[in-house]
């Protein structure tokens, strides 16, 4: 568990353990991150081999019989803004990269009613719209965004938008395959 992720600290916890303990004892990173509502499973990075054949294919059996459908987004950072800096969705898991440890990724959930964006957003299609469409949508309260984030980050991120069924099993997939 790492403290520090978002903001000024830029993944400060997970870099602070990498510096101070290293990678070598390390099989497997899993970050959890935003798996509160939804049965669609984004692992990421990774590619469809590793979900099927490679080193995520356990994963991909307990998700399925815990009643996730499993997809992938190969890249480790997730980028809104490419210019002048990357800028983007980043978790935990790209420090471990970034260390030159590639059996790390980041479980993310999404609702049903969400994957169309998924789908998009996977090949490139949002990019600087998505980030804008986001701020509007909080401080403008006008167009749509995924309801995976109308709530992330902000206020009104309370409890009542969870779903505890979704908490339970992600809980159980990670007791399975750690």
């Amino acid at each position: 568990f790492f403290d520090l992720e978002d903001g000024w600290a830029v993944r400060g916890g997970s870099k602070h353990y990498i510096k101070n303990r290293g990678i070598n004892d390390v099989r497997h990173v899993f970050n959890i991150e935003m798996v509160g509502m939804g049965r669609n499973l984004i692992v990421w990075p990774s590619r469809e081999d590793d979900l099927r054949t490679g080193w995520l294919n356990f994963l991909t059996r307990h998700a399925s019989d815990l009643g996730f459908k499993t997809h992938s987004i190969p890249t480790p950072e997730v980028a809104l803004v490419s210019f002048p800096t990357r800028l983007g969705f980043m978790s935990d898991h790209v420090s471990f990269h970034h260390a030159g440890f590639t059996r790390a990724c980041s479980l993310t959930t999404f609702p049903e009613g969400d994957l169309e964006y998924f789908r998009q957003f996977k090949n490139g299609k949002f990019g600087l719209s998505l980030a804008y469409a986001i701020v509007r949508y909080r401080l403008l309260k006008t167009g749509s965004v995924p309801k995976l984030f109308q709530h992330y980050h902000n206020s009104e991120d309370r409890s009542e938008f969870i779903e505890e069924e979704n908490l339970n099993d992600m809980t159980e997939l990670v007791w399975r395959i750690t």
